[in-house]
């Protein structure tokens, strides 16, 4: 399901022809992030953020933070569009 959901957002968003490897992948986020940045080498990590802030933050954490903080390569962190 989560592979058949990724090519659609590809196909929609134009990106289905370009070459890009991608991986869908179970367990702690950030683990499985870190674990694909080292295995493919990668020079930039793109990852999206949800824009949490205050006590949500606090108590949901934030994946994207721990990424930015820990992981050893270039990001990219790009935060939900705004509304209204």
């Amino acid at each position: 399901k989560d592979r058949a959901e990724l090519q659609a957002l590809l196909q929609v968003t134009g990106l289905d022809g370009k070459s890009r490897s991608y991986r869908v992948g179970e367990g702690d986020p950030y683990e499985v992030i870190s674990s694909a940045a080292q295995e493919t080498m990668s020079d930039l990590a793109i990852i999206g953020t949800h824009g949490r802030t205050g006590i949500a933050k606090v108590l949901l954490g934030s994946v994207a933070e721990r990424v930015l903080y820990k992981l050893d390569t270039d990001i990219l962190a790009v935060p939900p569009k705004k509304t209204g």
